[in-house]
């Protein structure tokens, strides 16, 4: 999901980019959100003046920075990069190297990837990823890497085609009119860009590609047709002046895909060359068509769909239709490959969820009734303790009854333990009512509480002004509970035991915390402090069950919030929960 925000993120860059060098810039600057490299760099190569140039790096250092001119002779280009395959070298350090190379081994680069960006069958340039250590590039680097170099080049082609356009706009009178649809050509490619990128689903992405293309690729009818090749059908996405309807799905033998297209080659068809597949040659006679442009949609080498464009007259198409066809179409693949992926991986989300709910609500009902199973046998274990000391007393001797007192205090710390995970159990099920809380008052009330239930008057308690909030006050007050008798556990040590009680708006967010000059604890376990059944000290110098700031936990949690502590041993303790603004909904 990362990686598709960040290719949409970088496709947006781009998008707002000017130069090639502001492409290759913006591109590299945000590449790192999908890619790990300790430098990179984006070069075009010019065969006519046999050198590249650097576009852009990014590193620490300007070493081979942006504008920096390299012979071709001193340049990394193997006959796989010129052909448009990916390349990699595995070891610097391993090959006799020299000028550029040895330059880019001594920033501490050991491995590199070498991805083209191609136009059509010509080496435009490349993007090369550096690592530090050899060998350190995947199959999954080449692809991402390939489909990043895909997004070069297509806005580079763009940018240099918008450059031509510009700089022969007041020196070529003559070629206005071309010049002028060239610019139309490219606004309008923009405008699809924007479309697709707003787009939610395929159908949608395709309905509007089809929509503005027509402004300069003009059609009397269209189709964007999506391909399953086990399946074996074919899912119109788009149809506009069509007798297809879309969405709908046909059977791959009513579809005309020649060798041709299946190779991923673009080819201009007249109605006689679909005389094999009669369904589609009934199609385009109820049409009317005379010539159609049959273009690809290929992703890493796999045709995944094909562009209709049919016109009315013979031999309609001529190079520049079939340029613009093809920028469509690489557009468009590139969009619904993004679009596929993005369901696959929200589909699998959604099923974790569930997995997930299915499972935690499984947990509670179990917890919930072995907790509830163990108050039988454990009332049991009291009681008869308890007939033990009241009546058969005289009949022990002194380590009886002492070992009776363990057996005791057993049961009531096993009732506690109970007591605590039932409440935990419940919190999974218990129904939220988010209601706005005075916080403040919510504070001292428990405060209050604690006091009655606990020895707690040499302890000072200090409430600071808090914030307003929203939550299930009951739940809240939990929170509350737990973390002030905690505070008064833990300075029950102490001379001057101190409990502070502070909040502020921090971002929008409300963040409370509960402060105590206590024992403090280990600040490498302030994480682990959360888990069930966690304790920051030994049972024995500290009564509880390690149940409640889990507890804490989970309540903080089911209002979109978060918990976390700081302390130190012998300095004291500070535990903070942070809740959304009351203006947000809560899950």
């Amino acid at each position: 999901t990362r990686r598709l925000q960040a290719l949409r993120d970088i496709d947006q860059a781009i998008l707002a980019a000017e130069s090639p060098e502001e492409i290759a810039t913006a591109t590299l600057r945000r590449a790192r959100e999908i890619m790990l490299f300790h430098r990179a760099s984006v070069s075009v190569v010019d065969w006519e003046a046999e050198r590249a140039q650097v576009l852009a790096t990014r590193q620490e250092d300007e070493t081979l920075a942006g504008g920096t001119t390299i012979p071709l002779d001193d340049f990394f280009l193997t006959d796989a990069l010129r052909a448009g395959e990916a390349d990699t070298i595995d070891d610097l350090a391993a090959r006799s190297s020299s000028g550029v190379a040895e330059t880019v081994k001594d920033l501490g680069v050991r491995s590199v990837l070498c991805l083209p960006m191609m136009d059509d069958e010509e080496l435009l340039g490349l993007l090369q990823i550096g690592r530090t250590r050899p060998q350190a590039f995947t199959d999954e680097d080449r692809r991402v890497g390939t489909e990043l170099a895909d997004h070069l080049a297509i806005a580079l082609r763009q940018a240099h085609l918008r450059q031509r356009v510009e700089t022969r706009t007041t020196a070529l009178e003559q070629a206005n009119d071309r010049l002028a649809h060239q610019t139309q050509r490219l606004q309008t490619l923009r405008d699809i860009d924007q479309a697709i990128l707003a787009a939610e689903s395929p159908e949608e992405i395709a309905t509007e590609a089809i929509r503005r293309v027509r402004s300069i690729l003009p059609y009397e009818s269209a189709t964007v047709t999506v391909t399953d090749w086990e399946a074996g059908t074919a899912h119109v996405l788009a149809a506009a002046d069509n007798v297809l309807a879309a969405p709908s799905t046909l059977p791959l033998d009513e579809v005309y895909l020649s060798d041709t297209l299946r190779a991923g080659d673009t080819e201009v068809l007249s109605v006689e060359a679909y005389e094999p597949v009669p369904e589609a040659e009934a199609r385009m006679q109820e049409m009317g068509l005379q010539s159609i442009l049959c273009v690809p949609m290929v992703v890493e080498e796999q045709v995944i769909g094909v562009v209709h464009v049919g016109r009315t007259q013979p031999e309609a198409f001529a190079d520049e239709d079939r340029r613009v066809g093809r920028e469509l179409a690489d557009h468009m693949a590139i969009a619904l490959r993004q679009s596929q992926l993005l369901e696959e991986v929200q589909a699998q989300r959604e099923r974790l969820e569930e997995r997930v709910q299915e499972r935690t609500e499984e947990l509670e009902s179990f917890t919930y009734s072995v907790s509830h199973d163990l108050r039988t046998p454990l009332r049991a274990i009291d009681g008869y303790t308890r007939i033990l000391r009241e009546d058969h007393a005289d009949q022990l001797d002194e380590e009886g009854r002492r070992l009776l007192d363990v057996v005791h205090e057993s049961t009531q710390t096993m009732g506690t333990l109970i007591d605590d995970l039932l409440t935990l159990s419940r919190l999974g099920r218990h129904e939220m009512n988010r209601v706005p809380i005075d916080m403040q008052a919510l504070a001292q009330e428990t405060i209050d509480e604690v006091r009655r239930a606990h020895a707690t008057e040499a302890v000072t308690f200090d409430l600071a002004a808090l914030p307003a909030a929203a939550g299930d006050r009951s739940m809240i007050r939990h929170v509350f509970s737990n973390l002030l008798a905690n505070a008064v556990k833990f300075t029950q040590t102490e001379s001057d035991p101190r409990v502070e009680v502070s909040g502020e708006v921090r971002d929008g967010k409300r963040v409370f915390v509960v402060r105590d000059n206590g024992v403090g604890f280990d600040p490498d376990r302030a994480d682990a402090l959360f888990g069930v059944f966690e304790r920051a000290h030994e049972a024995d110098d500290f009564e509880g069950t390690g149940v409640g700031l889990a507890i804490v936990d989970r309540i903080v949690r089911r209002h979109n919030g978060r918990v976390w502590a700081k302390g130190k041993e012998g300095e004291g303790a500070s535990f903070f929960f942070a809740l959304p603004s009351p203006d947000t909904e809560t899950p």
